[in-house]
């Protein structure tokens, strides 16, 4: 406690000297979560001036404290980020921190190699002269560990060492990578202008998380090959919802960019709306008169001001919200598709605008101007300028810091650019808001109402107690004035969690929890029973480490075993969507399968959807599985498992499971037989609890041969029956409803809940447990 009062009031003593006394602080506070924190922000600001002098604190220690490696690379950036960076500051640093903590060092010449593009050429050539002898130090370093690989990289930047490119891109495109050691390779990459960059991003735009490829965007606005924008308008439909405007934005920033854009538009490939009145004027200010003539015909007199027609559309909006009232949980979606580029509500979200979690939505009257006419009031510090540089770029966003040294823009999907004084053109103000005015052309109104009806609350709509702002219209009840939302979704960066709520019930049970880590196998683990008491799966069993609750693996994928894990991978790669209905959840997640080679064969992409607890005694789970071939042939090979499979847990000393298939057929007699449907079951307890599994009849090898072992698993092999292949850039869809449940089911219980799936599928009526 001492400590944290010491870090908290360090800086306010008169007198007193903050730097050692804040050095002091980080070498002894341990492990502790919060001083760290805390001391950061006395301490940063000193390092604008000061930094020689806390370095020399700093390496007076002889050991690096927890603290203070945690801190090292934000520090490294922090020095550069001065107006007078200090070379010699940021050199003994790295040195320091390179003797103890390798992984540390690592972070910190990524830390110089990101902000190396922003350094005037005297400071970039004094920190080649500082930090040659400390890279000279690590390359001379034998074991091919990160650290040797960034300072490889760096020293190449800094033309000190030379690297084979290809090598470089290999670091770029591996998925098992970190993200920030690939990002190094590819500001290496743009640093080198490798010519054959281009020839990978396809790939990486296509498969990479949406937070990955924003930081890709950030750093390929430094390409000046005009062939990127061919490269970004091809991968266009192919990105993530959110990603969409940001290509735009990046393509937007170069002259001769901005015209294949132009031209996609008038040639009807991509829709006006995504040109808004300031991508309109940047082309307008541009040299190039037959793109000026292109956009006044084919857009009439772009504006330099607010429109007053706008407040006629505020007007119009308000009336059809009020008659169409849409669903918030819906709308959740549509914000993180559209609007969290910018801006944050609830904790997520982009930083560029304004949080509009407690901003701009005092009521719905002024809900509807800030989005609808969102000219009419632009808050200090929101103002939107354009940065022209001299080598032709076209940077529009937000001014971060502006003084004799630098400008720093705030880019759209929390990208910054700093960009020396000596390197800027020019720069123009708007008078119009960086949110574009025309969101009601840019969506459907169906979209719209949804997106309305959750901005429309004061807290998230699965939260009980949210109620409506002021002015809002009514969102209709159900009879009792009791919502009707049974499901709800927790997420966060690597997990999905449902909840239920059970009819007659007011508290949240978890039903399954969704595990989406990076460059790993998805899988749904834990999964509960209807109540949420009793866990009925098995994650890395000791007998199978390789299998997770309900996942998805296969064998034999161009010869090489995927399902094990020891050869071909399966990698998460990012969610494609994900929506909340009172009644069900749904989402949609791409997965890619990696072979041995690294090389891309194969994409996943899964759709599952958990329904709301019909009771205490069960509920409905649908996983569709879509598979697409890349440019070649995939090949299955026959073999006893493969493709979608449920774990139970296993007691190897009192193993007590059991299957039923839709042949009637128990036990292990169900293994490898052909069937419409199949179980696990087994006793938690005094109670058994079940999974069934039902395979679609419109699956190509319906009814599946059954996987159905002895340690609890069941599996619907697509390989079951022989060799199959799929076609380069074929798609194949297999189709399964899981039902869990309690108690001990038989064959007359789960044939007509089969009979209900396929019915169900077909629009026909449903049966219910």
């Amino acid at each position: 406690m001492r400590r944290l009062q010491v870090a908290i009031a360090s800086r306010k003593i008169k007198g007193l000297d903050a730097l050692p006394v804040l050095s002091e602080v980080l070498e002894h506070c341990g492990q502790d979560k919060l001083i760290p924190s805390i001391a950061w922000n006395n301490l940063h600001p000193l390092l604008e001036t000061d930094s020689a002098t806390f370095v020399s604190s700093v390496r007076s220690k002889e050991r690096l404290s927890p603290a203070l490696a945690t801190l090292s690379p934000r520090m490294v950036e922090r020095i550069l980020s001065a107006r007078e960076p200090n070379a010699a500051s940021v050199a003994a640093l790295v040195k320091f921190v390179a003797d103890r903590d390798g992984e540390r060092a690592r972070q910190c010449l990524s830390a110089v190699s990101s902000k190396l593009a922003a350094l005037s050429e005297p400071v970039t050539l004094e920190l080649k002269a500082e930090l040659k002898p400390v890279l000279q130090e690590l390359l001379s370093r034998e074991t091919d560990t990160p650290i040797l690989l960034s300072a490889k990289l760096l020293a190449a930047r800094l033309g000190l060492a030379q690297v084979d490119p290809a090598a470089v891109r290999t670091r770029f495109t591996a998925a098992d990578q970190p993200e920030a050691m690939r990002l190094q390779a590819l500001d290496a990459l743009i640093a080198f202008r490798d010519p054959d960059l281009l020839t990978v991003l396809p790939e990486i735009l296509a498969s990479g998380p949406p937070q990955f490829i924003r930081r890709i965007f950030v750093a390929l606005g430094r390409i000046e090959d005009p062939k990127l924008a061919d490269v970004l308008l091809g991968e266009y439909a192919k990105l993530a919802p959110e990603l969409k405007p940001l290509a735009i934005d990046l393509i937007m920033q170069r002259e001769t960019w901005a015209r294949k854009l132009l031209d996609a538009v008038l040639a009807n490939k991509l829709p006006k709306g995504v040109l808004n009145a300031n991508h309109l004027r940047k082309i307008l200010e541009s040299n190039d008169r037959d793109a000026l003539w292109a956009v006044e015909k084919a857009f009439g007199r772009i504006r330099e001001e607010r429109n007053p027609e706008r407040e006629k559309v505020v007007a119009e909006m308000g009336v059809f919200f009020r008659e169409h009232i849409g669903d918030p949980h819906r709308g959740q979606t549509v914000f993180r598709n559209l609007c969290a580029q910018c801006h944050t509500i609830y904790g997520e979200g982009g930083k560029v605008g304004p949080d509009i979690t407690a901003n701009g939505r005092a009521s719905f009257e002024q809900l509807l101007s800030n989005v609808f006419d969102p000219s009419l009031v632009i808050g200090p510090g929101y103002e939107v300028t354009t940065v022209v540089t001299k080598d032709g770029r076209n940077l529009t966003g937000l001014i971060a810091e502006d003084n004799e040294q630098r400008i720093v823009v705030r880019l759209p999907g929390e990208g910054e650019e700093t960009v020396p004084r000596n390197q800027v053109k020019y720069t123009r103000a708007s008078k119009l808001s960086m949110m574009p005015e025309g969101i009601e052309t840019l969506l459907d109104k169906k979209d719209l109402a949804d997106l309305f009806a959750f901005l429309a609350l004061d807290k998230p709509p699965t939260d009980a107690s949210a109620k409506l702002i002021p002015g809002a219209p009514d969102i209709p009840q159900p009879k009792g004035g009791k919502s009707t939302v049974r499901l709800k979704v927790e997420s966060s960066e690597r997990r999905l969690v449902v909840r239920a709520q059970l009819p007659g019930q007011g508290a949240w049970i978890e039903l399954a929890t969704y595990v989406m880590e990076t460059n790993s196998r998805p899988y749904l683990h834990p999964v509960h029973d209807a109540s949420g008491r009793v866990v009925l799966t098995e994650d890395r069993p000791g007998d199978h480490p390789w299998q997770h609750g309900i996942f998805t693996g296969f064998h034999r994928v161009n010869g090489f075993n995927y399902w094990k894990e020891d050869e071909g991978r399966q990698r998460f790669v990012r969610l494609l969507d994900l929506k909340e209905e009172p009644d069900r959840v749904t989402w949609r997640a791409l997965v890619k399968l990696v072979a041995p080679n690294e090389s891309v064969v194969l994409e996943e992409e899964d759709t599952i959807t958990i329904h709301a607890p019909e009771s205490s005694d069960a509920y409905v789970l649908d996983f569709d599985l879509l598979l697409r071939a890349k440019e070649q042939d995939v090949t299955f090979g026959k073999f006893f498992v493969g493709g979608l499979a449920v774990r139970m847990p296993w007691d190897e000393s009192n193993p007590r499971q059991t299957h039923l298939n839709s042949n009637g057929l128990r036990g292990r007699e169900c293994e490898q037989q052909r069937a419409a449907w199949c179980n696990v079951e087994r006793p938690f307890g005094s109670e058994t609890f079940g999974i069934a599994v039902f395979d679609h009849p419109d699956n190509p090898n319906h009814p599946s041969g059954w996987r159905a072992d002895e340690q609890g698993l069941i599996n619907p092999n697509v390989s079951a029956l022989g060799d199959w292949t799929l076609s380069a850039n074929q798609t194949q869809r297999f189709g399964y409803r899981l039902v869990v449940y309690r108690g001990s089911a038989s064959r007359e219980q789960l044939a007509p809940r089969f009979e209900s799936f396929v019915a169900e599928s077909r629009g026909g009526p449903q049966t219910r447990w």
